[in-house]
């Protein structure tokens, strides 16, 4: 087992102890990139609006953070995007989605619709 048992049991806790008042929730999002060749020549057609999109979700608190995510080969020199992952904040699931619906590397075809993944989060540390 990866965590211990008591780890999971602490975390497990601490989710309890979240009230249900407490909004809006955090969400973890991985969106990989497509991986057709034509891939990297969409993701620069979106670039402008996808980072306007980023820039507008933090100047209202709700971009914890978030990046590229690069292939297990990248370089600083040489970075291959294999992504994006980011940590918002939304009221529930649903409107977290709809944030990653919104961004143009989702509208744009950048991101495999297929394979996003947007799941509560709980910042522990």
């Amino acid at each position: 087992m990866f965590f211990s048992r008591a780890f999971v049991a602490l975390v497990a806790s601490a989710a309890v102890a979240v009230s249900a008042d407490t909004k809006p929730l955090e969400y973890f999002i991985y969106a990989p990139a497509q991986s057709d060749s034509g891939v990297l020549a969409r993701q620069k057609a979106a670039a402008k609006a996808h980072l306007a999109h980023a820039n507008s979700l933090n100047a209202t608190g709700n971009l914890d953070y978030g990046g590229p995510v690069l292939t297990a080969g990248s370089t600083a020199a040489n970075p291959t995007f294999a992504g994006s992952v980011f940590i918002i904040k939304a009221e529930d699931l649903e409107a977290a989605k709809k944030v990653v619906k919104d961004d143009a590397y989702y509208t744009g075809n950048v991101w495999d619709r297929k394979k996003i993944v947007v799941l509560p989060y709980i910042p522990y540390f």
